[in-house]
C-alpha cells in the first residue's frame, strides 16, 4: 500500500481525494461538504472514524488522509474531535466555491 499518495485537494474545479488504492475527482458542483462519520469496511467490521465527502448523486467517499486509526472505543469523542476539522473543510470549500464563482463572473 502507498499510504504517502494519501491527500485532499479543494480547487475552484473540483476536489480530489487521493487514497491507498484509488484517486476520486469530484466536480465542486457534486460537492454537499464534509462530515465526521464512522466508515465501516464489510458487515462484521467495527470501523474506522473518518471525515467523509457527501455527494449530491452519489455515496460519500471517505477521505483516508484523516481517519483515526487504532483502537478506538468512544467513537463519539473521536467524531467530536474530527468536527473542527470538518468545519474547516466545509469553510475551505465555500472558499472555492466563491472563487469559481468569481472566475465565472470575469
Amino acid at each position: 500500500m502507498n499510504v504517502w499518495r494519501a491527500r485532499l485537494v479543494i480547487t475552484a474545479d473540483e476536489v480530489i481525494i487521493a487514497g491507498v488504492t484509488r484517486t476520486h475527482h469530484v466536480p465542486l458542483d457534486q460537492v454537499e461538504g464534509f462530515e465526521p462519520r464512522v466508515v465501516r469496511s464489510g458487515m462484521r467490521a467495527n470501523g474506522t472514524p473518518t471525515i467523509v465527502l457527501l455527494r449530491r448523486t452519489a455515496a460519500p467517499i471517505g477521505i483516508y488522509a484523516l481517519k483515526r486509526e487504532g483502537f478506538v472505543w468512544n467513537f463519539k469523542k473521536t467524531l467530536r474531535e474530527l468536527d473542527s476539522a470538518a468545519a474547516e473543510l466545509n469553510a475551505t470549500l465555500a472558499k472555492a466555491r466563491a472563487g469559481a464563482e468569481y472566475r465565472g463572473r470575469r
